[in-house]
């Protein structure tokens, strides 16, 4: 996400500066190109994942990712190689899209079949907040290289060090995840010769229904995440009016109360059953945007910590619940496969479009609270996938001679 938080400075140094509209909505069509090889790129790590075991492919997601965002760091700008800027801009940016594919499927795969039935709640939580905080991170990065060096010298050269800080770290988790063991349900489906041969064809033959709820499901999950890190900080500037270090400053307190409630949540998903939970992060995000985006509007500076705060807690609910939903969903053999599938479909449409799609209504239609509407109505989808969606309030494991999922008591 360090693309979030540099997309001002991505701006005025990869596209031409002739219509700040136009290249504002241009730097936003490139934070969704990635999302559109999203998809491919879970059919290749998923069917791998499936057939050769987890923990290789997460060393092979992390290296790309790490990679890519490095690069993209180097990269010269518009006026140094012209066209050429954008471009390499965009075929790193669809490599990221495609190992973080694999990414998330692959470790939220990982980190449940290695964790406790009655404790995956805590467990999920306690992984999606190492994402979750990750984000105020950046945010406090990029407010404290803008503090310091100023709008002028960020905007032309600081904003790089967002996005090469991920080389040491990268090679950090690189080290940890060479170290990995491979999880024990996946062991235990190839000691009995369950695993699959073709995952993929498997997966939409005998998962379709299921693959359809949680793709639908998924809706309030990815708006919710690209509102609350992509768009609000866009949002702020150029709707609200915020200046960018106050902006910084507003991003870094709402994704720090993210970050923090995912875990609690985490126990809450463990204590009331997934479906409930389900239901109250899909509900939450409906009737808090609204709220948010109107005090964003009528009272500014406060109006958007309070506003955005409690959407931001919302989908701290959204981040302890969707991804263990979506593994859960699916019998092991075909897990990796099926839930990077409905994963990485939802994102690349709801996830890749929806920033780019909001700037465009608010600039077509005049109307500062559009994009509270569009989260209710993703938010509806969501519910009909839950409705749609095979309980897994009791985590579905794999019948090791079928590959089919059976729900333990």
């Amino acid at each position: 996400m360090a693309y979030a938080f540099a997309a001002s400075a991505i701006s005025a140094n990869f596209f031409p500066a002739t219509d700040q509209t136009a290249a504002l909505l241009a730097t936003l069509a490139v934070f969704g190109v990635p999302y559109l090889v999203r998809p491919l790129g879970a059919i290749v790590f998923g069917s791998l994942g499936d057939r050769v075991g987890r923990k290789h492919l997460l060393v092979v997601t992390i290296a790309l990712m790490a990679g890519c965002t490095t690069l993209i760091g180097l990269l010269p700008t518009y006026g140094t190689i012209g066209v050429f800027a954008p471009i390499l801009l965009v075929l790193l940016r669809m490599l990221q899209g495609f190992g973080f594919a694999g990414e998330f499927a692959g470790a939220a795969t990982y980190v449940m079949e290695h964790s406790p039935r009655t404790r995956r709640g805590l467990t999920a939580g306690l992984m999606q907040s190492g994402t979750g905080l990750s984000y105020p991170v950046l945010a406090a990065v990029a407010l404290l290289l803008g503090s310091t060096l100023g709008s002028e010298a960020f905007n032309s050269w600081g904003w790089r060090i967002i996005f090469l800080i991920s080389a040491p770290l990268g090679l950090v988790a690189l080290y940890i995840r060479r170290k990995l063991t491979e999880s024990p349900e996946f062991e235990r489906l190839r000691a009995h010769k369950a695993t699959s041969a073709a995952p993929l064809r498997e997966s939409v033959r005998t998962q379709y229904r299921q693959l359809v709820a949680v793709t639908l499901y998924l809706c309030a999950y990815a708006v919710g995440s690209t509102m609350i890190i992509v768009y609000v900080p866009v949002y702020l500037r150029t709707t609200v009016g915020l200046d960018d270090q106050t902006n910084r400053i507003v991003s870094v307190i709402v994704l720090l109360a993210m970050g923090l409630t995912i875990p609690l949540f985490g126990l809450l998903v463990d204590r009331l059953g997934r479906r409930t939970v389900r239901l109250i992060a899909t509900l939450s995000l409906a009737v808090i945007a609204p709220l948010a985006f109107s005090l964003a509007v009528s009272t500014g500076v406060g109006g958007a910590l309070i506003g955005f705060g409690l959407l931001a807690v919302a989908q701290g609910l959204n981040f302890a619940i969707a991804p263990l939903t979506t593994v859960e969903s699916f019998p092991a053999a075909l897990r990796y496969t099926s839930a990077g599938l409905a994963y990485n479909i939802t994102v690349a449409i709801v996830g890749g479009l929806t920033p780019l799609v909001v700037a465009w209504i608010v600039a077509s239609t005049g109307s500062s609270i559009a994009p509270a509407w569009f989260v209710v109505a993703l938010s509806v989808l969501s519910i009909f996938g839950i409705v749609l969606m095979r309980d897994t309030s009791a985590a579905a494991t794999s019948d090791m001679s079928s590959g089919t999922a059976v729900e333990t008591p």
